[in-house]
């Protein structure tokens, strides 16, 4: 079924106008209503029909890929949706222009295509896509989310135009109209509660995703599971640093103050808004001068919130386009917002401190872990030795006599001490917190990611998701240090454990990477800059082959003509009186339902046999007053305006009780 005239052009420029596309879409309109007025059309076959839907859907997925792979989630879906009318404007455009008033369903599927019914034609549906375009044209101009009644005004009037023609004639115009600004106002009611249920499940999913990966507050250790630690392979991000510089790195995320078996906790965690320089890409966390040091961080943020991984004791941020920023007295930062794929300069000073100064929780130890700590340390004489010599003697004894191991057995850290001495790097990292503290130094624990494994193919190191790592920090001569007693094998560990398609994922990660990467160093965003070329060629081939090779205007037009003069004289057959009646009384005909079926399943318990056969013979009649070329004689015209008569007379009484 076709759309009644020009209301898919008057969509196409509500939705020009809404998206701030409207000289595309004023194009597009005239092209498509255009086709009213040209007096010549091209004959494509099915397979130019599947050509031009193969190319379409093709130019579809490729720019799903070009726009989701820059923008936020929730931007790059509307930005999507609100180009779909042009992704499918050359099948619509193509089917206009053709004599087709349908195209084969199997156009649009693939695997239809397989699988065609042999001896048959034309054995699937068909559809005119003129009013999916037209639906698809809405859903696009609704893709501008700017809360303006405007746009449901619109709908409703669109609608109105629409539904206008299927309207039925067993009701009255008064009620027709009645109803339709009833169920208007009842849409409007419910479009309402829909903005306001929108509303609090993104406030919930934000809530939920607030704390991306990481959470402030609190961390939850695996010490007492009983199960295998198995880490994946990812790659969360990409790190460019000297190589000169100490390996490995510790990109810290979070760090806590507070221990209660199995849980880290973080007091003064509270989060403080910083201000941005005036390019509002750079982030300066403190004014003093310091030492040089600097790493790159590129990473694909998505949207909501995240807690950065930085160097320890990072004291500027540039080239970080975020919407916002904050850090508590823990030293985490936490980003807000952040655009896709970031590459952010971290510069640090690891002989300075920007964290909170200690406190009595950093140096607080559990009564459950106290006994076991305090032997540990008289064992090692902590109490006797200097911070610096105490920090050399932890990690000695860690490495010496401790093994690294995925495999958790249940084991405490009095278990962990004194009996298994194997475990992760949370063990060791709590452990050395403890001990630490027992020695009077103020500790905390931290959590983040060290950088180790080098790429050479991309110059550059790679942060996987079973780098993730723990260790502590001591606040030895007024400085925050790092201090990882972890084995250092314990990286190696995890990769011969990794996965036989850690490679081929390797690969796709590199190219998701690069195709960001190139995205995000374009300065505007246009997809007409990138899409609206391919569509140009295309629209240009297939005039070039139809006008050229496949016209037909003088066919048309000439056979239009032959088909009005024909047809205009004959559609004045009185059978109409009887379809009109029977339709006012609610037994009106399917869309594309043949008369001779319509005739009989109306006749099924409302009509009398009699009448029926009646019927058949006066169907008989109008068929050939209607498409014989010969046409009928006058005389047999007068005996058809005779039935219809007598036939409405005699029946009327059994039509008003059917």
């Amino acid at each position: 079924m076709k759309t009644p005239p020009f209301l898919l052009g008057c969509t196409l420029l509500f939705w020009g106008w809404r998206v701030d596309l409207l000289p595309l879409a004023s194009v597009i309109a005239v092209a498509c209503e255009g086709s009213r007025y040209l007096p010549w059309r091209w004959h494509p076959t099915s397979s130019d029909f599947r050509r031009i839907w193969d190319v379409s859907a093709l130019l579809f997925l490729g720019v799903i890929g070009y726009v989701f792979t820059a923008n936020q989630l929730l931007g790059s879906i509307l930005t999507f949706i609100q180009w779909l009318p042009f992704l499918f404007t050359p099948i619509v455009i193509a089917q206009i222009y053709s004599p087709c008033d349908k195209i084969s369903i199997d156009t649009f599927y693939i695997v239809l295509r397989m699988r065609p019914f042999q001896g048959e034609k034309n054995a699937y549906s068909a559809i005119n896509p003129t009013y999916p375009f037209f639906f698809i044209c809405i859903l696009a101009s609704g893709g501008v989310n700017d809360g303006s009644p405007w746009f449901y005004l619109f709908l409703f009037l669109i609608s109105a135009w629409a539904l206008w023609p299927l309207k039925s004639e067993r009701y009255s115009l008064p009620l027709w109209i009645t109803s339709f600004f009833l169920a208007g106002a009842i849409g409007f009611w419910g479009q309402v509660q829909l903005h306001y249920l929108q509303t609090t499940l993104e406030n919930i999913i934000i809530s939920w995703m607030s704390s991306e990966g990481t959470d402030p507050y609190r961390s939850t250790t695996a010490i007492g599971d009983i199960k295998t630690l198995k880490q994946s392979g990812r790659i969360l991000f990409r790190v460019n640093r000297n190589q000169d510089q100490e390996a490995p790195i510790l990109l810290r995320e979070a760090s806590y103050n507070l221990y209660q078996s199995p849980l880290w906790l973080a007091s003064n965690a509270g989060f403080r808004p910083v201000q941005s320089e005036s390019n509002g890409t750079t982030w300066t966390l403190r004014r003093n001068t310091f030492t040089n040091q600097e790493l790159i961080v590129e990473a694909v943020l998505r949207n909501g919130q995240r807690i950065l991984p930085l160097p320890n004791s990072t004291y500027r941020i540039e080239d970080l386009p975020v919407m916002g920023m904050r850090r508590n007295g823990m030293g985490d930062i936490k980003v807000e917002f952040a655009p896709g794929l970031v590459s952010y300069r971290a510069r640090y000073d690891q002989n300075a401190s920007f964290d909170s100064p200690p406190n009595k929780l950093d140096l607080f130890i559990p009564s459950v872990e106290a006994a076991s700590v305090k032997k540990i340390a008289s064992e090692l004489e902590l109490d006797t030795l200097s911070p610096s010599e105490v920090l050399k003697k932890i990690k000695h004894f860690f490495q010496d006599k401790f093994f690294y191991s995925l495999r958790l057995e249940g084991n405490s850290i009095e278990e962990f001490l004194f009996q298994s001495r194997s475990g992760h790097c949370e063990y060791f990292a709590t452990a050395t917190v403890l001990l630490l503290r027992e020695a009077g130094i103020p500790a905390r624990y931290a959590t983040g990611f060290s950088v180790q494994e080098f790429k050479p193919n991309e110059n550059k190191f790679v942060v996987r998701e079973r780098h993730a790592h723990a260790w502590a920090l001591a606040y030895v001569d007024g400085v925050w240090r790092n201090v990882d007693t972890t084995p250092s094998v314990w990286a190696s560990i995890e990769a011969s454990s990794s996965s036989m398609w850690e490679p081929l994922r390797d690969f796709w990660s590199r190219g998701v990477y690069l195709f960001s990467k190139w995205r995000g160093s374009e300065k505007d965003f246009s997809l007409i800059e990138y899409f609206g070329w391919p569509f140009a060629i295309l629209f240009a081939s297939l005039f070039w082959q139809f006008y050229l090779r496949k016209r037909v205007t003088r066919f048309i037009t000439e056979g239009k003509d032959r088909r009005a003069k024909r047809y205009s004289a004959n559609v004045d057959s009185d059978f109409y009186l009887i379809i009109r009646k029977l339709h006012a009384l609610g037994l009106g005909r399917d869309p594309g339902e043949p008369l001779s079926l319509w005739i009989k399943r109306i006749g099924r318990g409302k009509l009398s046999g009699a009448s029926i056969q009646s019927l058949k013979s006066i169907l008989t009649l109008h068929y050939r007053y209607r498409f014989d070329p010969e046409k009928i004689s006058p005389k047999e015209q007068k005996d058809l305006k005779r039935r219809v008569q007598s036939w409405l007379k005699v029946h009327q009484i059994d039509l008003i009780r059917s």
